[in-house]
Formats: C-alpha cells, structure tokens, sequence
C-alpha cells in the first residue's frame, strides 16, 4: 500500500467539514448532547440542500476523488489479474478467467479504434492504469489524466505517463500543456458518470455542457491528420429515475444506492432516454460508430467476483486504523463510505430477477471525429 503515498490530505471539503465541526462544538458548550443533535442537523441541512433543492455546499471533484482515495486505501490489491477499476468483457463466457476477460475488453477497445503499433492515446479517468500498461505491450504509447494523486501515484509507479489533474480545466489551456493535436485516439473507461455533478440533475443545459465540451477535449486531442480520431466511452446510463420505478421494494433500493452513490463518489449517470451523450457527441462533430449494450457483463462481472466492484477486502493495518480516525475528522462523508462498504450497495442499481429491467444501462459507444 506504500504506492498510495500520503492519503492524509486536505481538501477544499475538508475544511468545510472541520469548520461545521468546530462550530457544532461551539453551539454545543453545554455537553455532548447537544453536539450529538447540531452535527447531525448541520449534515441534515447539507444533504435537504442537495436533494431538495438542487445547491451544493460540498465540492463535487473533491468527492470523487476522496471517494477513490478511500477505496484506494482500503483495498488490499489494487490492479493485476484482470482486477481494474471497470468490469470485464465475457461476452456469453462465464467461466472465462477475469484477467482473459480483461484482455478481451481491451482487445475489442483495440479493434474497434482502428489502433495500430506507433499510435498514441488518451485516456482520461485512467484509474490505475491497466488499459495504459496493456496498450504499452502492443506498441502504442499513452498518456492518462486522473484527479486522484494517489492513483497518479500508483500508475507513475508502473512507469505510465499519467497527469494529475481536471480535463475540464484543462480544455481552457490544451495548447500550453502539450495535450492538443497530439494524439491518434481518446478513451472514457468509465469516467463521465463523475462528471456532471449531481445537483445538476434537473439542468439539461449544464449537464449539456459538459458532456459536449467532453467531446470538444478529445476533438482538440487529436491530431488532424490522424487516419484513426475515434473516442472509445463506457458508461453507465440512468435507463429510468426513481420515481418512475414502480416497484417500492425496487425504489426503495434505488432511493438508498443513489444516496450513498453521490455521497462517496458524486456525478450523475447521462440520460439513456436523452441519449444525453451521442446527442452531445454530434453537437461537437463526432459521429457514432457502434453502440454495444455491455450492461449483463457489468453485472457479471461483480457476481463472479464481488471484491472487484463493491466488497472490499483488506487487512487492518496501524495506517488504515489512524486513517479511519482522520476520515472522521476530515471528510464529511465518512459515514456513508462505512455503510457502503458493510451494506456492498453497489449492486442495489441492478435488478437481479431481470436484469433488462434495471434502473441502469451500460453502453459501450465508439466515435469517429471529424476532422
């Protein structure tokens, strides 16, 4: 776990959450008691503003990024033998190896972007950088962007190229930092769920905005003379909200895996009914190739093995025992990451008597990019 560098960080949420916990200590001068109803009532009005009212006091790149920093820190393996931050290609197999379907995933990323020996990509929302390790051994160098500096760390230390930092931060300044017209392709391994915020959600027009600039950044990335300038996706897509869920047993899991979602990773699913991304995808000149309905193996992929999504597995260490204690100090979503670890939410977005009746799809969606 020495890759994961120094995980007591503070960020800008960090001190928000200290700030609300030195004032409930002040409100509180009369005993615990009191400090045991102001904290949670200060946590109360947090999440009715979010929720109720679509206003964030909370920073939504911060939270992704703590949210990987946990599961970093609380997970003994982190890559290798087919384990990554995505779900695995079986295509009908499912007594196929996980690191067989890992290379399959990849190599039907391979063919579907036209790669060859020489090219360069982009990958952004690398995670841990397996994609970028696989494209190395076929000939093709990469570079990869990551919020996260504990996982920038992990994948410096396999050797890849990987810049720290916010692409939406970047698009503003690409000229100057070496990342336009510079590469034969650009791939989302299942990164754009992180970025629209989630009190977006009722602003079409926002969450627009970012899913077309999204495209913009890759269109920039590559360069014009490229005989490939294709964008490899995969995501999740919201097939249906909450309230069109009939089913209360179903909503009911739907309501707590949503709440939990946002609070340890933020984002927001695109709309499948939208097609919140080919539809942005054309309004910045990049064609769909192929859409691939991948939502069956993501599923598999943690019923085969529920340590590779949502159980985390790890041996209590003297650094995890004081990080647990810092967490409770310095981020304000400590508690929904415990409940989401014991209760293994993630699978709650799946409906496992029918699968195709899930409040979520996962598309694979291949672009061509004008030039």
């Amino acid at each position: 776990m020495s890759q994961l560098g120094n995980v007591f960080t503070l960020d800008s949420n960090s001190y928000r959450h200290i700030a609300i916990i030195l004032a409930t200590i002040a409100l509180g001068y009369m005993g615990g008691a009191w400090y045991m109803l102001v904290y949670p009532a200060a946590m109360l009005v947090i999440d009715i503003l979010n929720f109720g009212f679509n206003i964030s006091l909370l920073d939504a790149t911060a939270m992704v990024s703590r949210g990987y920093q946990v599961s970093g820190m609380f997970n003994d393996v982190l890559f290798g033998k087919g384990l990554d931050y995505g779900f695995n290609f079986y295509n009908g197999d499912y007594t196929k190896p996980r690191d067989v379907a890992q290379i399959d995933k990849f190599m039907f990323a391979w063919d579907k972007l036209k790669l060859k020996p020489g090219m360069r990509v982009l990958d952004i929302g690398c995670g841990c950088g397996d994609w970028l390790n696989w494209l190395r051994t076929r000939g093709v160098s990469g570079v990869g962007i990551n919020i996260t500096m504990e996982q920038v760390r992990v994948c410096r230390g396999r050797s890849l190229d990987v810049i720290h930092g916010d692409w939406r931060e970047m698009l503003t300044h690409m000229d100057t930092n070496g990342l336009e017209n510079a590469f034969d392709a650009v791939t989302y391994w299942d990164s754009p769920e992180h970025f629209v915020p989630n009190h977006y959600r009722d602003d079409v027009d926002k969450s627009d905005a970012i899913y077309k600039n999204m495209f913009v950044f890759a269109q920039r990335a590559m360069k014009k003379d490229s005989e490939c300038r294709n964008i490899f996706v995969s995501c999740l897509h919201l097939r249906k909200t909450i309230a069109e869920e009939k089913d209360m047993r179903r909503k009911f899991h739907l309501m707590k895996f949503g709440y939990l979602l946002t609070k340890f990773h933020s984002g927001l699913y695109p709309s499948a009914s939208r097609d919140d991304l080919v539809r942005n995808a054309s309004a910045a000149q990049c064609e769909l190739q192929g859409r691939f309905d991948t939502t069956v193996d993501y599923y598999m992929t943690s019923k085969l093995d529920p340590t590779h999504f949502g159980r985390h597995r790890f041996k209590l260490t003297v650094k995890r025992a004081l990080y647990m204690a810092w967490l409770m100090v310095a981020d304000p979503c400590w508690i929904h990451r415990i409940i989401w670890y014991f209760d293994e939410s993630w699978m709650d977005q799946f409906d496992t008597r029918d699968i195709n009746q899930s409040a979520v799809l996962h598309y694979w969606l291949v672009f061509h990019a004008r030039s």
